[in-house]
């Protein structure tokens, strides 16, 4: 073998091979809860969050005003740092996983208490948040402001 191998690369031909030969399968729950989320921000915590109330049974729909998800990923990272068609491959892993996106929407307090029936809510909103948003819901007013588990 001529050079040296670099970790990042053997995990990177190590994940495509698994891809290409489908030794993984979305996560699709047994059974779905009756639950649903909203999850506002489709950036890597919202992807997250997504994900993991799919896999919890929950029916996760996941807005963003961006057309495509994956947040500073899509918007701020050059295409020679990451490759951009991993984004869309994630996206259609988390569609089939049964993950809902409502890409294009800009969520406002007006439109998170007209989501459809009632349902939690989580705010992933990442670099573009404003605030503080107040809605009323079935347990009165709420107002959240972003930033607020972020260390000052």
């Amino acid at each position: 073998m001529d050079g040296a191998a670099s970790i990042g690369a053997v995990e990177a031909a190590i994940l495509e091979q698994a891809v290409a030969g489908g030794w993984r399968s979305p996560p699709v729950p047994a059974r779905r809860s009756g639950r649903a989320a909203a999850v506002i921000g489709a950036g890597p915590a919202g992807l997250a969050c997504a994900e993991r109330l799919s896999v919890a049974g929950w029916t996760a729909s996941a807005y963003d005003r961006n057309s495509e998800i994956g947040g500073l990923l899509a918007t701020g990272a050059p295409p020679f740092k990451l490759d951009k068609s991993l984004l869309a491959r994630r996206r259609d892993w988390l569609a089939a996983a049964g993950v809902d996106f409502r890409l294009g929407v800009e969520m406002d307090a007006a439109r998170v208490g007209c989501c459809g029936k009632p349902m939690s809510c989580s705010w992933a909103q990442g670099h573009s948040g404003r605030g503080p948003w107040c809605f009323r819901g079935a347990t009165g007013q709420a107002c959240w402001r972003p930033w607020t588990c972020w260390p000052q």
